[in-house]
């Protein structure tokens, strides 16, 4: 129990005369060590806490403060309480121990014992904990916070410029803000719809509470809050990020009593490494919601059976503001119960997302379950509604949420399949999820190679909802990988007609066409898709090289160009309108575009591909064979194909420089073959000049 200090005051201005008392805690020698380790990530000059904890003035006129807080367990903020789940990564509880020597310090006067026993101040620097990232992606446009008002949750898309496909095994956010980020959490997505949210803002981002139908990166549960480490995939986990993904940010933000300029940064770092084992992230979630006014313990559960052996990895847990005690565990097959987290003072504001430091077993047979409970009377000093009304299921901020993402790690890849057809079934049997169980499932039941049960549950899907686009069009691809082609354009048709933003359907009737040759068709469908959805990169992308094909440049470009200014930051877009302006004569433009494009990504293998193309077009022979030279002395596992590098270059000059330059890298096999191919070509084509001088290349190359 805390007692009045006034003595205690006194001491505390004048450190030098309350030295501390033998068996009395000081501050160097036991306070600080809890500080340093617990409070001072959030509690530094340039940190979000209100104040700085390091230095013992400002430690030791807060005493009593501190001491309070860390008595009742609000700071530092930890929900998750003591035995009821592993160990995790950057906890901040404190022990019972530890808080006692905090009070017993401030009943003590706060001494300041002796600075020459201070523990090392951690690493408070401002930057980067893991050093420079390999790419760091912010706001094309801050986010102004206003000074007053309530808490605002937004979502913020944010391009990624890639060239090729990247491994990431670490994600670290840096706020750049002191105190208006409270949390952020982050998805990827592929599709238009968010980003035609954001554009219908004036303002950057759009308003909402959820992360819409956007998917965690492969199986991993990305978060951010105060003092939380930078995120850092288990081994063997990295997460695949394909060009033209983009990073989907959800910040809650506190106004601070003054304008914010919001403008986060997030740093990627890439491995080399694939994944070479499977994570999955398991969805438990009630939306069966109906809290009468003033109930105080609303109960709901829901239980999932793991059919293969996993470990379990982390977890995020979300609720709204009548969430009271959050409960999640797993239930083993001999009745034993393991804790993976309980919350038994849920607060939204302090959501997080936890790692365990060491993962938990699970044995298949085992159950997954969520249980929580909701206060909706008005001894809820959280409850946004005065006096307490009903609530029901949804995403507004007085609606209710339950569910809970598990993340998941398997112990055989191959088991993936089978634990998403159980997850899905477990969402056919709910009324809120029961057409999207469906669909899921047939997906599942597809990668396993089960094609009749995977069409059944494409149809229980479109028996449920008619128009359920995205069924319509995975029906569609199976009928075509069947041979029955016309039923698989008319699957593909419903599904537009279904949603005229259905991109995947689109995409794959204008490849059909293609492939058919019916270029006019499928110029007039990337035309349709288009008129729905502007926005859509791999639908302006291969409308401009449909273009291309037909021989009409001047569209390509009008095309591609127009689509810049939503994919300017897209290695891979530029490339396509730098093609467009080659093809088109325009050798110049086409140069600035490829350099625009290895601006973005200098390791843009088909860019320095197009730059050497462009040097052998232009007449730029010197600079085209040091582009070569650079391609031929890349890792094999990133070198074009001799078969690409063949036909990026003219005849023979290019032909001859090639054999070369794959003789000089060992490959002289590879070599003879394309001299042989190309000298038998100028001979059809009676050039004997042409024919000689490659001969004897091939001579030179023999020697």
């Amino acid at each position: 129990m805390l007692r009045p200090v006034g003595l205690a005051l006194f001491c505390t201005a004048i450190a030098s005369l309350c030295p501390a008392s033998e068996g009395e805690p000081s501050f160097a020698e036991d306070i600080a060590p809890i500080l340093y380790r617990s409070c001072v990530s959030c509690h530094h000059d340039e940190g979000i806490g209100p104040f700085p904890l390091i230095e013992y003035k400002d430690a030791a006129r807060r005493s009593r403060q501190i001491a309070e807080v860390v008595e009742e367990r609000y700071m530092p903020p930890w929900k998750p309480i003591p035995g009821h789940g592993p160990r995790m990564k950057g906890e901040r509880r404190l022990s019972d121990a530890e808080i006692d020597l905090i009070v017993r310090w401030h009943d003590a006067g706060a001494p300041a014992g002796d600075f020459a026993a201070l523990p090392q101040l951690p690493d408070l620097t401002s930057g980067w904990e893991l050093g420079q990232p390999d790419l760091i992606l912010e706001l094309p446009e801050a986010y102004e916070l206003k000074a007053e008002g309530a808490d605002v949750f937004r979502n913020f898309v944010i391009p990624v410029p890639l060239g090729r496909k990247r491994y990431v095994r670490a994600f670290e956010f840096l706020p750049q803000t002191k105190l208006a980020v409270h949390h952020a959490s982050f998805a990827l997505t592929t599709g238009v719809a968010e980003r035609l949210r954001d554009e219908a803002d004036p303002e950057p981002g759009y308003e909402s509470l959820d992360l819409g139908d956007s998917i965690n990166p492969s199986g991993h549960i990305i978060g951010w809050t105060p003092g939380q480490v930078p995120y850092q995939v288990y081994p063997g986990t990295a997460w695949e990020l394909d060009p033209g993904v983009d990073l989907l940010m959800q910040l809650h933000l506190l106004p601070t009593g003054k304008v914010e300029s919001v403008k986060p940064r997030i740093g990627l770092y890439f491995t080399d490494d694939p994944p070479t084992r499977a994570s999955y992230v398991a969805l438990l979630r009630e939306y069966d919601i109906d809290i009468p006014a003033g109930e105080s313990n609303y109960e709901v559960e829901e239980r999932v059976e793991v059919p293969v052996d996993v470990e379990a990895l982390g977890l995020f847990p979300h609720a709204h503001y009548l969430g009271k005690d959050f409960r999640v565990f797993v239930e083993l097959p001999n009745g034993e119960t393991r804790w993976l987290l309980r919350i038994d003072d849920w607060d939204l504001n302090w959501q997080s997302d936890y790692s365990f430091e060491e993962p938990l077993p699970i044995p298949a047979g085992a159950e997954l379950v969520m249980q929580l409970s909701y206060d909706n009377s008005s001894d809820n000093f959280r409850n946004p509604s005065v006096p307490p009304r009903r609530v029901g299921a949804g995403w507004g901020s007085f609606d209710e949420m339950g569910e809970v993402a598990i993340q998941l790690l398997l112990k055989d890849v191959d088991d993936l399949p089978r634990l998403e057809e159980a997850l899905a079934r477990y969402d056919t049997q709910r009324a809120d999820t029961e057409i999207q169980g469906w669909y899921n499932l047939a997906v599942a039941l597809f990668d396993q190679g089960r094609i009749a049960e995977a069409i059944e549950a494409y149809e229980e899907c479109l028996y449920l909802d008619p128009g359920h686009a995205k069924a319509l069009n995975n029906l569609g691809a199976i009928y075509e990988e069947r041979g029955r082609m016309e039923l698989s354009r008319s699957f593909y048709e419903k599904a537009i007609h279904a949603n005229a933003n259905q991109e995947d359907a689109y995409m794959n009737l204008a490849r059909v066409q293609a492939r058919d040759n019916l270029d006019a068709e499928c110029i007039a469908t990337l035309q349709r898709l288009l008129l729905a959805n502007p926005l859509h990169k791999e639908g302006r992308r291969m409308l401009g090289l449909s273009y291309l094909k037909v021989g009409d440049a001047r569209l390509a470009v009008q095309g591609l160009e127009e689509g810049m200014r939503w994919h300017g930051k897209d290695p891979v877009y530029i490339l396509d309108l730098a093609d467009a302006y080659a093809m088109g004569g325009s050798v110049e433009k086409a140069f600035a575009a490829v350099g625009d494009a290895l601006a973005l990504d200098s390791d843009f293998v088909d860019g320095h591909l197009m730059l050497m193309y462009l040097g052998y077009q232009s007449g730029e022979l010197g600079f085209a064979r040091r582009k070569m030279d650079y391609l031929l002395s890349l890792d094999a596992s990133v070198r074009p194909s001799v078969d690409r590098l063949a036909s990026s270059v003219l005849f023979p000059d290019g032909i001859i420089d090639l054999a070369m330059g794959l003789a000089d890298v060992g490959s002289k096999g590879a070599a003879d073959v394309l001299l042989e191919q190309a000298e038998a070509f100028a001979r059809a084509q009676g050039n004997g000049g042409d024919a000689e001088r490659i001969n004897e290349t091939r001579r030179r190359i023999g020697q």
